[in-house]
């Protein structure tokens, strides 16, 4: 498992310049201080992120798997610097150091057994995440999302993956839109919690990952009130949580 350094305080809580100045506040900035917060109740302090469980091995997926996941690492980063990508003509440009910090500490544990995992089922992973979290956790860190969902990885969602552009970065000329994938902001993955649902079995919902994947690493997930935070299509029984991005 990577370690990660504790964070600068000079990145996450910097000093006013001059009254009303931005810096201080900005996303990427309030961002490191909750990771920051970090309080010894597990090992994998002062970074974000997920556990992955891979449940798909055909041999395509060989060759596509590690291509998801350096993509889910690219669209991290994008996340991670949300907050210098749009700038007015007239401020001044921000200071990256934070935003490349952010990006750096997205760390994920990946779970890959095909005897094992090999197309097991939603329930499955869920009853491997908690023997996952029951090792890793020294007692319960309600806050963390890497200890309340993971991701899994199944073919629907290495398919929903592999459809995302390589390159997501905005075109720096805002005349242009980026619209190479004009469902961009509604590629997902599955995301399995740590709950059930009323009606049995393990509660899923399915995770935009240009933007709404990042977002939860940072909201308290919490079962009463997830459904803030999704919605159900015509017909369609599984909760969505996608949208529009503001670098479409």
């Amino acid at each position: 498992m990577a370690s990660f350094p504790p964070i600068d305080p000079s990145l996450s809580r910097p000093n006013h310049r001059f009254p009303y100045d931005r810096e201080p506040t900005r996303k990427s900035r309030s961002t490191l201080r909750v990771l920051e917060a970090d309080d010894g109740d597990h090992d994998r302090k002062w970074c974000w992120g997920y556990t992955i469980f891979r449940t798909v091995y055909t041999p395509e997926s060989n060759d596509a798997f590690p291509k998801a996941i350096e993509r889910l690492n690219t669209y991290a980063k994008l996340w991670a610097d949300s907050d210098i990508l749009i700038r007015w003509t007239s401020e001044e440009p921000k200071d990256p150091r934070p935003n490349a910090d952010l990006a750096s500490r997205w760390y994920n544990d990946i779970i890959q057994d095909r005897d094992t995992l090999d197309g097991v089922s939603i329930d499955e992973v869920g009853r491997r995440f908690d023997a996952w979290v029951a090792e890793n956790a020294r007692r319960p860190p309600h806050q963390n999302i890497r200890y309340k969902a993971c991701i899994m990885i199944d073919q629907e969602s290495l398919d929903q993956i592999m459809m995302l552009p390589e390159n997501p970065r905005p075109n720096p000329d805002p005349r242009v839109r980026n619209n190479r994938d004009p469902n961009i902001n509604n590629r997902w993955v599955k995301v399995v919690c740590d709950w059930e649902r009323p009606d049995g079995g393990r509660f899923w919902f399915r995770v935009g990952v240009r933007r709404r994947l990042f977002d939860l690493c940072f909201i308290r997930l919490e079962e009463r009130d997830i459904m803030e935070y999704g919605h159900w299509d015509e017909g369609d029984p599984i909760l969505n949580h996608w949208g529009d991005d503001i670098f479409r």
